[in-house]
């Protein structure tokens, strides 16, 4: 069985994004859950959705699937809650790592340009 398609689209989940001058979210208190969900909900989300059912379609062991119940019709519900735990998972790794307070302290060159001074400023920004 050829496991290469779903192998390539887990390693392109889980690949780093190239690197960003701020991080993408407005608030430390932002909930990863629902921004995963409002991104798997646009059409990209849906895409990448689709090709990993797709995907899951051709290299799932139908003996698997079928001792858990999982009908070919279901893999694009699983292919989205799969997706969604994975990368909700993946940000809120992230989000223990970014420290609020240094960047509030180091990264002060948003307000050179006219954009809010510090993260605290950003969480005031309406989306």
């Amino acid at each position: 069985m050829d496991c290469r398609g779903p192998v390539l689209v887990l390693l392109l989940l889980v690949a780093p994004s190239p690197a960003r001058a701020q991080f993408p979210v407005t608030s430390l208190n932002e909930q990863p859950e629902p921004m995963v969900g409002e991104a798997l909900a646009t059409p990209y989300g849906r895409l990448l959705t689709a090709q990993l059912a797709k995907s899951l379609s051709v290299a799932a062991d139908p003996g698997c699937l079928s001792s858990n119940g999982i009908t070919n019709d279901r893999l694009d519900e699983r292919a989205g809650q799969l997706l969604q735990k994975w990368r909700t998972r993946s940000l809120e790794t992230v989000l223990t790592m970014f420290d609020a307070k240094a960047y509030d302290e180091k990264f002060r060159p948003a307000q050179a340009l006219g954009g809010p001074p510090n993260l605290a400023a950003c969480a005031t920004i309406p989306r």
